[in-house]
């Protein structure tokens, strides 16, 4: 059926107006019952939380970190939200609506345009949030914004909500656009921390990237001159991303809108459960997948230790899928770039161990699907359950120091690395097996929340505090990979080279014990 059909329009509308007549929506008391509760607890939060805030953002940034890291900040957060269109994006129907409302001749781009209209709303109200986090720390910050500026930024973050909207739409309606994001997202990670790296040093890169794109007007109020026109800049780049989406909205095809409704259902289903690994393989189902690489010349050649075994079907696996070591060197060489030029800085030394840690959570899929089905271990693996596991990150370690090796050269041929370089570098690849085991614990663990967690954050004994425990349980192994991966370096840029010794004996320490605790895993 085309998608512009004759008449497609005038039965679309006499659908909504029978369904209005036959289900009625909330009565206005109703929504406006609705709408005091939410200004009422804005009201009763709202003064303390700013507070809060303004105190914990204001020991973060200020306006020369958010002139120079501002403008990557943006770029990185648009790629992401378009990348959300790769698995959902932001109109996903059910799934028997899929079949009854996109198979039925009625009008898609009328089907799909109130729906992007309320998502730009919500893209623009979360972008607004966001800016307004971000003025509330810079405000009263040593010199401060004033507060034309802070309108500004917040003005200018409701439109980059706007275009991220419009991307993830042009993520979803298009296959090409889809593959091309999938490296693009770890190379604008890459640019980001490049281009902030090049800003602290060199002034003039910040002009250049104030003004080279909607990542810079955005960020333009926070210091700069004609401000005003990078606002206004952005607002015209949302209002053309808006005017594009909707005059193409119904071109979306059938089948990915199919994908990605069987997707959420999965979805759905599986969180339901607490099942983290399950829903992210049903959200992947979303995705457009590519047929995976022959193992070329990778051939297991006889006998050999189960150690050896692992590694050669961990290199088969990865070799099928070289996107994930590309990330994950990608993001390692930004880890590495922080941990030694920013690491007197201990929210970039935390940030330089996170990504080290997400790295290597890149590169240990042959564990976690090794945890997905134990019994095929248990029958073909003469070993421990726990040695398996360990066998499993040795690959993952070796690749991941690589790429802080990468990081590394990088940053010596910039001559940005601070003092004391050398120990520096030690201690940001004594991060890597902190990091990589830490991931490996995580992934131990199989995405799924255990029942005795859960019963016990459930409990009349913890009231109050069963919320706190899930999250903490969620967040345990990511912060000990962040602390474990970031703090040795930041010890020794806050010492110097008569802190290293310290340093070392703590990341010594800290791989004995991960590395003791993964191995005495029990079979699940």
């Amino acid at each position: 059926m085309a998608v512009g059909a004759p008449g497609s329009d005038a039965r679309l509308r006499e659908v909504r107006r029978w369904r209005t007549a036959t289900v009625p929506g909330p009565s206005l008391g109703k929504r406006a019952e609705q709408v005091y509760t939410v200004l009422l607890t804005c009201a009763i939060f709202g003064v303390g939380l700013v507070d809060t805030v303004h105190t914990a953002l204001s020991e973060v940034i200020s306006v020369d970190g958010g002139a120079t890291w501002g403008p990557a900040a943006v770029l990185i957060a648009l790629v992401v939200v378009a990348r959300w269109g790769a698995y959902q994006g932001p109109v996903v129907y059910a799934v028997a609506d899929v079949a009854h409302l996109l198979g039925a001749p009625l009008s898609r781009r009328e089907l799909a345009a109130r729906r992007l209209a309320s998502r730009f709303v919500a893209g623009a109200v979360a972008g607004a949030l966001v800016g307004g986090l971000a003025a509330t720390g810079l405000a009263g910050n040593g010199p401060g914004i004033s507060g034309a500026r802070a309108v500004g930024l917040i003005v200018a973050a409701a439109a980059v909500g706007v275009i991220a909207v419009a991307g993830a739409w042009a993520v979803q309606t298009s296959a090409t656009v889809e593959r091309v994001l999938g490296p693009a997202t770890w190379l604008a990670l890459a640019a980001g921390i490049a281009l902030g790296l090049l800003g602290h040093r060199h002034p003039g890169v910040i002009r250049v990237e104030r003004w080279s794109g909607p990542w810079g007007w955005a960020s333009a109020p926070v210091r700069g001159p004609a401000w005003p026109l990078a606002v206004v800049l952005v607002w015209v780049a949302a209002a053309g991303a808006v005017a594009l989406v909707l005059s193409r909205c119904g071109h979306c095809p059938t089948d990915r809108h199919l994908r990605r409704a069987e997707a959420r259902a999965g979805a759905a289903a599986s969180l339901a459960g607490f099942d983290a690994r399950s829903t992210r393989k049903a959200l992947q189902g979303g995705a457009a997948r590519k047929a995976p690489r022959g193992t070329g010349t990778l051939r297991w050649g006889g006998r050999g230790s189960v150690r050896s075994l692992l590694a050669w079907r961990g290199a088969t696996a990865l070799r099928r899928t070289p996107a994930r070591v590309a990330e994950a060197l990608v993001v390692g060489g930004a880890a590495s770039a922080l941990l030694l030029v920013s690491a007197d800085r201990v929210t970039a030394a935390l940030g330089g161990g996170l990504l080290l840690y997400v790295a290597a959570t890149r590169l240990l899929e042959p564990l976690r699907e090794e945890v997905d089905v134990p019994g095929r271990a248990r029958i073909l693996l003469p070993d421990r359950w726990g040695a398996i596991l360990f066998a499993h990150t040795m690959l993952p370690a070796v690749l991941l120091a690589l790429g802080v090796a990468l990081g590394l050269a990088v940053c010596l041929a910039a001559s940005a690395v601070a003092a004391p370089g050398g120990a520096l570098a030690a201690c940001a690849l004594l991060g890597v097996p902190v990091a990589t085991l830490a991931a490996a614990l995580s992934a131990r663990r199989g995405g799924r929340l255990p029942t005795s967690v859960l019963s016990f954050a459930t409990s009349s004994d913890t009231a109050g505090t069963g919320g706190l425990l899930v999250v903490g349980w969620l967040l345990m192994w990511p912060l000990i990979g962040a602390l474990g991966a970031g703090l040795p370096v930041a010890l020794v840029a806050s010492g110097g080279i008569g802190s290293l010794e310290p340093a070392i004996i703590l990341s010594v320490l800290v791989t004995a014990v991960l590395s003791t605790v993964l191995r005495r895993s029990a079979t699940p």
